[in-house]
């Protein structure tokens, strides 16, 4: 909503403001959607990995799994979301609201960054290495 109000905000003409905000609920939907196979998915499974060695009879489900179906898209479409704020006219935006959409925008982008290095770094490596200690595969 942060971001959403700052867009609503930056902008002398609403043209503008709506198409940005259609671009970022683009994103806000990926990544909603990403959050919730996260949650309901790959978080359950870890646990019960960690647990009770993936025998909880729960149906099939792999690190691999996860991978494939794993979407990076939600960060470059937040890069250029900002890229193309930074493209608007400065008669076209208000000042100190665009410079703080700006900084939100890059605020979010870290963040997304952050939460796309842990998942890669210790997350998934972690998951992968339980489950061959387990020899699951």
């Amino acid at each position: 909503l942060e971001i959403e109000h700052a867009i609503d905000r930056a902008f002398k003409f609403p043209e503008i403001g709506c198409l940005l905000l259609d671009q970022f609920r683009k994103i806000k939907t990926e990544l909603l959607e990403h959050i919730g196979h996260e949650e309901k998915d790959l978080f359950p499974y870890l646990l019960d990995l960690v647990k009770n060695g993936g025998t909880n009879g729960e149906p099939f489900y792999s690190i691999k799994e996860y991978e494939s179906k794993h979407n990076v898209e939600v960060e470059k479409m937040v890069s250029d979301l900002r890229d193309l704020v930074k493209k608007v006219e400065a008669s076209s935006y208000e000042i100190l609201p665009y410079n703080l959409l700006l900084k939100i925008l890059e605020t979010f982008e870290i963040e997304l960054c952050v939460h796309a290095l842990v998942e890669d770094m210790v997350l998934i490596p972690k998951g992968l290495e339980l489950e061959q200690e387990l020899g699951l595969f």
